[in-house]
């Protein structure tokens, strides 16, 4: 992916979404906000139904959906495909086990070389206790090998970072935020060669 497609999925993320959840989107195709961005950014807008691509002027583009339960979805010319959403992303990895509660927000990126990353946040108003242990069991439980962690539990919070190596690298993290607990995985997949 050229680095100029690279700075244009992040700002047709924020204008997709600027459209999308405005509901600008159904507005015509040369709405007054469409001919904004174009004339601001010389990336050209088109809108149809609940799909917005962006083309900048080197003719690369950048699709933007938002599906009906919510998800984006975004497709660059090279064909990596970002989705973001409440909830587990359905590509993540059977192989990456998670701890017992629900999971807030997903991220998923598959890069067109085949390399993937999903990023997970999960929310909980319960305490941290335990929870970081729970998930090192749950991960070398299931083959992942433990290459470095930190666990800080002071008067100011409690806080542990680790990551494991397995099928995939993970980094697994759990934190007091203040009004509970929030936990976050990192998978990446393990490129070959």
């Amino acid at each position: 992916m050229s680095l100029r497609t690279r700075a244009l999925v992040p700002a047709a993320t924020c204008l997709g979404a600027l459209l999308l959840a405005g509901g600008l989107a159904a507005c015509s195709p040369e709405s007054i906000i469409e001919k904004a961005i174009e004339d601001q950014t010389g990336v050209k807008v088109d809108e149809d139904g609940g799909e917005v691509t962006f083309t900048d002027e080197d003719g690369n583009t950048t699709e933007f959906s938002e599906e009906d339960d919510g998800w984006v979805t975004i497709t660059d010319e090279d064909g990596s495909v970002y989705t973001q959403g409440e909830g587990l992303p359905e590509d993540f990895p059977s192989e990456v086990p998670l701890i017992d509660l629900p999971v807030t927000f997903g991220i998923s990126s598959l890069e067109a070389d085949g390399s993937s990353v999903h990023m997970l946040t999960i929310e909980s108003d319960t305490s941290c206790d335990g929870l970081y242990e729970d998930g090192v069991a749950e991960l070398t439980g299931s083959g992942f090998v433990e290459e470095n962690s930190t666990v800080m539990d002071s008067s100011d919070g409690y806080w542990a970072f680790g990551t494991f190596i397995g099928a995939y690298t993970v980094t697994y993290s759990v934190g007091d935020d203040g009004e509970g607990c929030a936990v976050s995985y990192t998978v990446e997949s393990i490129q070959k060669g």
